[in-house]
């Protein structure tokens, strides 16, 4: 027959199978990078957008484990903490609230850079300070 077990643990059992060893080190960095390009009052503008993540070994997480995971660790704390209290579903744009998440993924060590600094103003009321 199968042994009983509560499915947190059976869940993190499984997942634990698929960690690399404790001995694997990692030191590397990822960079997220979007690129807009469109007309605003009839000009062409463009703006870059890099999300820079490094490894973290105090959690023994590669870069990309850092970038895939941050996020939607804060949206759940977020959501935890009510501060997202509309019912229904939307899109992050439409509701994660842009100040804080940005302030949050600095917590973690991840830095955003904006090129060219210039397109930046009027997204400053967004960015943490």
């Amino acid at each position: 027959g199968f042994a009983k077990m509560p499915y947190r643990t059976l869940t993190v059992e499984f997942l634990n199978k698929f960690l690399p060893p404790q001995n694997i080190k990692f030191k590397d960095l990822e960079i997220l990078r979007v690129t807009l390009a469109g007309r605003r009052k009839g000009k062409n503008k463009k703006i870059t957008l890099d999300l820079t993540t490094k490894s973290n070994p105090r959690w023994h997480a590669a870069a990309s484990t850092v970038n895939t995971a941050t996020p939607a660790s804060i949206i759940a704390q977020f959501l935890a903490q009510e501060l997202m209290k509309k019912p229904g579903v939307f899109p992050p744009e439409l509701i994660v609230p842009p100040k804080e998440f940005f302030r949050e993924l600095q917590k973690r060590g991840m830095k955003l850079s904006i090129q060219p600094p210039a397109l930046l103003l009027p997204l400053l009321p967004l960015l943490p300070s």
